[in-house]
């Protein structure tokens, strides 16, 4: 077991069986407790997968899948994962989506949902079969909710995709071309994280305000210092409002802290407000995730902070 379980987190992947007596080990092991099972005959330690966060839980997951069956392309949300699309993490989901050119089988497992493509293009990505980035983003505008499909966008824009490589590679009967017309529109390549870019997504495709400037650089007059801000609108009477995305990951995660403490992060934001304030902004409005989740949580702080319909 400690020898399966070392080669497994060597190569970065869920522990599988090689054989019918690991097989059956596995399977006792988890029934003990001792393995969680993430997929049909996959397992992780509790405590190694609590240290995952979502999309290196779905690599894990592709990498132990491809040793399996090495003959399957990986597609829709599975695929932006393994592209290293900046997508928010609860649009990877649970299930593993793989492009195939028959319709569900009988003994496919509940997880596994087969996306209809007799033609698929694919593409390796180190070392795994995956839809190109184009399709990719076309099964996303099919299978995703439409904030979710919009960050998918967004990150093959930045990646170089043109609207016109999207809009060609509709080439199957049940793609729907209407939607991603619609939602090319509201795409941003300007986000620096798919948190950020979904929210923008949700701030104008779906509840219907303006759209922002992104990461716009204002100057501390005082200190000379630049910040650069989330959401920016200037409206037609002058008014300068920013909104800003917060997170507990800002008070908590060594990254962005930088061995700060909690009180020294909350100061930094003290200043920063203050700063922007003196730089001539009028309005902060500062909303959460949840917010953004919520919807109408967003909707009423961006109208009680007078952001511009569209």
């Amino acid at each position: 077991m400690a020898t399966i379980d070392a080669q497994a987190r060597t190569e970065q992947r869920c522990i599988l069986a090689r054989n019918p007596r690991e097989k059956r080990l596995l399977a006792r092991q988890c029934s003990a407790g001792a393995l969680t099972r993430l997929y049909p005959g996959l397992y992780m330690h509790p405590q190694y997968l609590a240290q995952l966060n979502p999309f290196e839980r779905k690599m894990h997951l592709v990498r132990a899948l491809h040793l399996l069956h090495k003959q399957w392309v990986f597609a829709g949300s599975t695929a932006a994962c393994i592209h290293d699309l900046q997508i928010p993490y609860m649009a990877l989901g649970s299930k593993i989506h793989i492009a195939s050119p028959s319709k569900p089988h009988h003994n496919d497992c509940a997880q596994l949902q087969r996306i209809h493509n007799p033609n698929a293009e694919w593409e390796f990505v180190n070392g795994v079969p995956v839809t190109s980035l184009a399709r990719t983003a076309v099964d996303g505008v099919n299978t995703m909710e439409d904030c979710c499909a919009i960050t998918v966008l967004d990150s093959c824009l930045r990646a170089g995709v043109s609207e016109e490589d999207l809009l060609a590679a509709c080439s199957l009967p049940n793609d729907n071309v209407n939607l991603l017309r619609t939602m090319l529109p509201y795409t941003t390549i300007a986000s620096e994280n798919g948190g950020e870019a979904y929210t923008h997504a949700v701030i104008t495709f779906r509840l219907g305000f303006a759209r922002p400037r992104q990461q716009v650089e204002i100057v501390d007059p005082l200190t000379r210092r630049i910040y650069r801000t989330d959401y920016h609108w200037e409206t037609e009477d002058g008014l300068i409002i920013v909104g800003e995305l917060d997170g507990e990951q800002k008070y908590t995660d060594p990254s962005m802290t930088r061995g700060r403490s909690v009180n020294e992060v909350i100061d930094a934001e003290r200043e920063r407000e203050a700063a922007l304030r003196r730089a001539g902004v009028d309005v902060i409005v500062r909303f959460t995730f949840s917010d953004v989740l919520n919807g109408e949580s967003l909707r009423r702080k961006l109208k009680q902070a007078h952001v511009p319909r569209a």
